[in-house]
């Protein structure tokens, strides 16, 4: 009987983060992924259905890693304002980060010849994502410091705020690289605009 361990799954997901970001999703295929980790297709199939349980996994512990990275900075022993600061700035900066725009580009591209990957990103990633803003919501309208206004409405909302100036530059390559001044000021712009409606 094979024996599971996280350092030879974790093998699986480098390999296949190396592949999935450099070619297109359709041409990767299980030999190259087992090549690139040294390893073997039996030892694959002990962990992994196939190639999109493995993408799946792969998405996962991507979004896990960034709520890990968000919740480490989330506080509420601090003001509202510093609270929202911090977790736009580390999703802004996160959201810059050639890995995400690669990931982003990878998706997009094979919506039409794969949609099921397309699911597995929105929901395993994108979603993930939006409930540590609906929880930063959530604990606000409790201690009444926003407005009492459904928190997934709000999540959302800052949410598209901080990606406003980024995002698409970004997505098309127009613009790759911004200065910590620039994200700073868009972090403050966000947080200042999302408190002049929703604050109280």
């Amino acid at each position: 009987m094979r024996v599971k361990t996280s350092k030879k799954r974790k093998s699986f997901i480098t390999a296949a983060e190396e592949l999935f970001l450099n070619q297109d999703y359709a041409s990767v295929t299980i030999d190259a992924i087992v090549k690139t980790s040294k390893s073997s297709k039996p030892t694959f199939y002990n962990y992994f259905k196939s190639k999109d349980d493995l993408f799946e996994a792969y998405i996962i512990d991507s979004a896990q890693d960034f709520m890990n990275e968000l919740n480490e900075i989330i506080t509420f022993t601090t003001t509202i304002d510093k609270t929202l600061y911090q977790l736009g700035l580390t999703y802004i900066n996160k959201l810059l980060s050639p890995h995400i725009i690669a990931l982003n580009k990878l998706v997009i591209g094979e919506s039409k010849r794969q949609p099921e990957i397309v699911k597995i990103y929105f929901e395993q990633g994108v979603m993930k994502v939006v409930s540590t803003f609906i929880y930063v919501m959530e604990k606000a309208v409790k201690t009444r410091v926003l407005q009492d206004e459904s928190p997934s409405v709000l999540a959302k909302y800052f949410k598209a705020l901080c990606e406003a100036e980024f995002q698409e530059l970004a997505l098309w390559g127009q613009k790759l690289t911004w200065t910590e001044e620039e994200i700073h000021k868009q972090t403050e712009t966000a947080v200042k605009h999302f408190l002049k409606i929703y604050g109280v």
